[in-house]
């Protein structure tokens, strides 16, 4: 039974566009769109500083080829929360046995994303996620910089130093728009 203000499992999007959650389709991703909510979103589910997951994405792209990820997949790696937002990695581990469903609509949403722009559908692979931890210990410095709590595997992390802005989400919409522009998205 659908809700009032509820289109089946579809939601609008800022280009006006409508994204089926549970069958997402390569046409109705939009570049507009995983910008502007990439950029709205504020990374840490918003207890930091405003620091949006677009200017995770591009940070990331200067440790590319250190790690020898695809920066175009690197970029994207987190588009799916344009479209269905995020979960923080510690309530992720508490709701394992109960996040099935929500990883699978996530990966059907990146796999349509990653169709869209002609990317093989391997977009998750470790060395994306060594760029992602080398960010994540950066940013535990460089957001959280009176915890002194030691986050677990940091030992074995490279370290990084990005040039953090802390873009409003206008900056980073538009510091995306050019990355994925340069990378011929």
């Amino acid at each position: 039974m659908n809700k009032v203000g509820n289109v089946g499992n579809c939601i609008v999007t800022a280009s006006g566009k409508y994204f089926d959650l549970f069958d997402p389709e390569p046409y109705m991703v939009d570049l507009f769109d995983i910008a502007t909510g990439l950029s709205n979103q504020c990374r840490y589910v918003g207890q930091c500083p405003f620091y949006s997951v677009a200017e995770h994405c591009v940070h990331g792209l200067q440790y590319c080829e250190r790690v020898g990820v695809d920066p175009r997949h690197w970029l994207l790696h987190d588009a799916h929360e344009a479209y269905t937002g995020d979960m923080s990695r510690p309530l992720k581990l508490l709701l394992r046995s109960f996040t099935t469903q929500f990883d699978t609509i996530c990966d059907r949403v990146q796999y349509a994303i990653l169709r869209r722009f002609s990317m093989d559908g391997v977009g998750h692979t470790s060395d994306i996620k060594t760029v992602d931890n080398m960010l994540l210990k950066a940013e535990k410095r460089f957001l959280f910089p009176s915890d002194q709590t030691d986050w677990h595997g940091f030992d074995s992390i490279p370290d990084c130093e990005p040039t953090f802005r802390r873009w409003v989400p206008e900056e980073a919409f538009a510091q995306f728009m050019r990355a994925a522009e340069s990378l011929k998205l």
